[in-house]
């Protein structure tokens, strides 16, 4: 699959970012139902205003992006950003969004991402390799941004995939499938419930698996008062600018083909200079470099991509790192590495073998010690 072949779907899986959501239920522990009397028990009515989700960096000045409705009174942050490093075109644009409550209730929308399946990855292919394949596998890497999560449950969200099946694009060849998964941890020494859901497009092409989420939603408060009902009033209320979405899936075709250009104008650079050494020598001496040039186009590949795979490994480890929004540090005592927050600037391993995030330059317990964060 080239540059070109994705084209057109660089951001077309923006308007998944209403996300199927969760109904209501009566525990913190587990899933909600999806239908019936216990998914109405709870059920959100409170009022609802308008917000914007603003694209602050993307055309040169603030545009909105989507607007949707939150809770009266809870206050929003962020939006849409892009990051135009690398090739990998449909990694461009970031969503980064917050609604928050006084009571601590949260919903975000945290960013999507594009990757090659590993073990069918296409070198030509610009986007960065992982080997993860379904929902559940995003998901409880996603629930790495927190330190001691704990996983209470998971489910698969066929109505999830469905709505995205039906406004899939004619000639569309991608299927879906989507999960949403319940966690809890301690966070400033409260205990939190989360729900974590998101919907996965995969395209299969001889034998090269592309895979995509458009953004991961996370809903969350202090336990015993996580209400998912809020989430879902959310979730459907997103209604994703026409204007906006069509001048960012123009950015996206122009960067496709900026950057398809570049890679044919450095492959013909590079046969136009072999050629001339060619023409240069007899029919026979023409015709074994033109053997031997075969050999080392394909060499030259090879050893690019055994190069980069030392590269790729750093890369893709800050890659999890930025989706799952935490930091990864050494652990000396076991010999092994632990997962902290980025909302924490240090993580501290204490004399009873806890782990412990915190903002504090001075805050050192007896018998502590300050792990490194790993580069």
């Amino acid at each position: 699959m080239s540059i070109k072949a994705s084209k057109a779907a660089v951001f077309g899986g923006i308007v998944a970012l209403a996300l199927g959501g969760c109904g209501s239920r009566a525990s913190d522990d587990t899933l909600p139902a999806l239908s019936g009397a216990e998914a109405g028990d709870r059920a959100w009515t409170g009022a609802m205003e308008p917000a914007a989700i603003m694209d602050q960096t993307g055309f040169g000045q603030p545009i909105v992006a989507a607007t949707v409705n939150v809770p009266e009174g809870w206050q929003t942050h962020g939006g849409m950003s892009w990051d135009r490093s690398g090739e990998c075109v449909s990694n461009y644009l970031r969503a980064k969004w917050l609604a928050r409550s006084d009571d601590g209730s949260e919903f975000e929308l945290l960013p999507g991402y594009s990757w090659q399946l590993q073990g069918t990855e296409n070198q030509f292919y610009p986007c960065p390799v992982l080997p993860v394949r379904s929902p559940r596998e995003l998901l409880e890497i996603v629930a790495q941004r927190y330190p001691s999560v704990r996983i209470l449950e998971y489910r698969d969200r066929p109505d999830m995939a469905q709505e995205s099946q039906a406004v899939q694009q004619p000639g569309g060849q991608a299927h879906f499938e989507a999960g949403e998964l319940l966690i809890a941890y301690q966070r400033d020494g409260v205990e939190f419930r989360e729900v974590l859901a998101a919907m996965l497009s995969i395209s299969q092409l001889q034998g090269h698996v592309a895979i995509a989420t458009p953004a991961v939603y996370a809903m969350r408060a202090p336990a015993g008062r996580l209400d998912p009902s809020v989430a879902e009033q959310i979730r459907r209320s997103v209604k994703i600018d026409r204007e906006w979405v069509a001048m960012a899936n123009q950015a996206g075709k122009e960067a496709a083909d900026r950057i398809a250009r570049a890679q044919r104008a450095r492959i013909d650079s590079w046969h136009a200079n072999e050629m001339a050494k060619i023409n240069a020598r007899g029919a026979r001496e023409r015709s074994m470099i033109a053997m031997q040039t075969s050999r080392e186009v394909a060499q030259i590949y090879s050893e690019g991509w055994h190069r980069s795979q030392a590269t790729d490994d750093r890369i893709q480890r800050r890659t999890l790192e930025a989706i799952g929004g935490y930091n990864t540090y050494a652990d000396p005592a076991g010999g092994g590495t632990v997962r902290g927050s980025i909302e924490y600037d240090r993580v501290i391993r204490t004399d009873g073998g806890d782990y412990l995030g915190t903002n504090d330059p001075y805050y050192n317990p007896g018998g502590s010690e300050e792990l490194q964060r790993i580069p």
